[in-house]
């Protein structure tokens, strides 16, 4: 019996925060802007912070570009087009908190790359099945009708780039667009 009411007072003393462990007492720890990660997309919150990897590890196709905690603030993270939405729950000085984070396409030129439900996953064989090589990155130009180099009267050429149309992407923070080819 001593034992259960020793439980118990542990319980209410826990949810009253007299116990507060150091860990929650601390600011929350959030995905670092500029920091990369291989993790493509989340639909759940993240409970730990996000996996981070060297950004040049070809791996790591996703880079954060913005990360706030949203709870009980006035701040609103919206994530661009090609960007990803994680979402982080935790404890920040000792109250539940949430924050976004928006994380952008994190390519290297000369890479091959397949489709991963409106991101890229990292394709080391560039097979022949792969969706495409990331050939150039154009700075200062932020249109991705230019990526499409087959000659207008070539159409075997224009139907191949069909199937990497969808992999063109403009980073606007950097003012610049990354082009695919074709594999094969």
């Amino acid at each position: 019996m001593l034992v259960l009411l020793g439980g118990v007072t542990t319980v209410v003393l826990l949810r009253a925060g007299v116990f507060e462990t150091a860990a929650d007492s601390e600011p929350m720890q959030i995905p670092a802007v500029g920091s990369c990660t291989d993790v493509e997309e989340t639909s759940f919150p993240l409970h730990e912070l996000l996996p981070v990897r060297d950004c040049t590890d070809p791996e790591a196709t996703r880079k954060v570009t913005r990360a706030a905690i949203v709870t009980d603030t006035d701040i609103e993270v919206d994530c661009k087009d090609k960007e990803v939405l994680f979402i982080t729950q935790g404890y920040n000085f000792g109250e539940y908190a949430v924050a976004h984070s928006c994380a952008q396409p994190n390519l290297v030129v000369g890479n091959c790359y397949t489709d991963a439900g409106g991101g890229y996953r990292y394709d080391a064989t560039c097979r022949r099945d792969a969706a495409g090589r990331l050939d150039r990155k154009v700075p200062g130009v932020m249109d991705t009708q230019m990526c499409n180099t087959a000659a207008p009267d070539d159409y075997a050429a224009q139907i191949s780039f069909i199937f990497v149309d969808h992999l063109h992407y403009v980073d606007e923070a950097e003012r610049a667009t990354y082009c695919f080819v074709p594999l094969g």
